[in-house]
């Protein structure tokens, strides 16, 4: 219920406010018609068309939906004085209508101001309600027209999306790299790219924070980013400076990057830059312990002239290297738990001796089972030949 609460929430938000306006006029004059009713209701005994009495028991019901319609872009809280302004308008009403009836009782209406009364509000009830099923068409078929054309964008930007962010498969002669990326909404933020340069392999994962359009748009300057900066010789912490120094130019403070990056030189030698990122792992060849590279860097785009350094380490011909994001780590299950780093180490234990795909699958596997995806989901294995 909630969380179809917040759906509704998010919706009614987003309208802009020419479609809100289409939206609560047409629930008004639905609701307000009911104050016509109310005074057929009384129009055996109603002396004259109390013209003020009927506009009240009018506008009562029809503020009220509108309230009702209102409500859920303030939040949960607001609903409760929406019923509370429907009791107490029911009851004054009703009160008004009741303190008249002693009165029209003592001098019951003629018959053709009965008639004259029903017609009016008939006439009243009918334009009321037709003018706003009118407008809630108009409504529906413009809000009609909005959704398809956000349909239509969001299924460009998934095609754009796994065009950009495609399955990883790369092998040569020094090293196997596999990679997969699943987004927790049409477009994700996650980034894995692996590519050769310079006689080497670079393979690098990026968490862009949010999700969306937006995000993915990041993301992909990102991606063009690291491959046009990685020229061979230079360090990849020297690349993520360059990266850094381009996201702090683009004034988002609130558009940051964590990225961790690998590079094998094909001569039994690796280098590694993390930037906020978690930790890169790696299991030896017949180890029983899993290694962690930190980070001890910030995220990219967050500070200027922050200085990123990389490390260099072994890579010896049988060597598992894992980078992921913390949507897997952080997966929950129903008591809020999370799988955690070290649950991703024991899965990389458990299956190092097998090959990459199913290493993935079983770790992906791993992730689902523990609890609903609901960040982007993203896993890099690279094992040395």
């Amino acid at each position: 219920m909630n969380r179809k609460f917040s759906i509704a929430v998010r919706y009614y938000r987003s309208l802009p406010p020419r479609l809100l306006a289409a939206y609560v006029l047409p629930t008004f004059l639905i609701f307000a018609s009911s104050g016509f009713v109310t005074d057929m209701m009384h129009t055996p005994v109603a002396r004259a068309w109390e013209a003020p009495l009927v506009v009240l028991s009018a506008l009562v019901p029809g503020l009220i939906a509108v309230l009702f319609v209102l409500a859920p872009m303030r939040s949960w809280w607001f609903l409760p004085i929406a019923i509370a302004a429907m009791v107490a308008g029911t009851w004054e009403i009703d009160r008004l209508w009741e303190s008249h009836a002693a009165a029209w009782a003592a001098a019951p209406a003629s018959v053709a101001a009965v008639q004259q009364r029903l017609s009016l509000d008939g006439r009243a009830t009918i334009v009321f309600l037709l003018l706003g099923f009118a407008l809630f068409v108009r409504f529906i078929r413009g809000e009609g027209v909005r959704q398809t054309r956000l349909r239509i964008e969001m299924d460009l930007a998934r095609e754009i999306h796994a065009s950009l962010v495609p399955p990883i498969v790369l092998e040569t002669a020094a090293v196997e790299v596999r990679g997969r990326s699943t987004p927790s909404s049409e477009v994700g933020g996650d980034l894995v790219d692996a590519f050769e340069r310079g006689g080497g392999v670079a393979a690098c994962v990026a968490d862009v924070v949010g999700h969306g359009v937006p995000a993915g748009a990041l993301m992909a300057m990102i991606r063009g980013a690291v491959r046009s900066l990685l020229p061979a010789g230079e360090t990849l912490g020297a690349m993520l400076g360059d990266v850094n120094r381009l996201l702090v130019d683009l004034g988002r403070p609130d558009r940051f990057v964590t990225l961790a990056c690998l590079r094998f030189d094909g001569a039994g030698g690796a280098e590694y830059a993390l930037a906020g990122h978690v930790p890169i792992l790696r299991v030896r060849r017949d180890a029983r312990a899993v290694e962690r590279f930190e980070n001890a860097s910030p995220p990219l785009g967050v500070q200027a002239g922050a200085a990123f350094a990389s490390g260099r380490t072994t890579a010896a011909p049988g060597d598992l290297f894992a980078i992921f994001t913390d949507g897997l780590s952080e997966a929950r299950d129903g008591e809020q738990r999370e799988l955690g780093i070290e649950g991703i180490e024991r899965l990389l234990l458990e299956h190092a001796a097998r090959p990459l795909e199913e290493i993935e699958r079983a770790v992906f596997a791993a992730a689902e089972l523990h609890g609903k995806r609901l960040d982007d989901q993203t896993l890099l294995l690279a094992r040395v030949r």
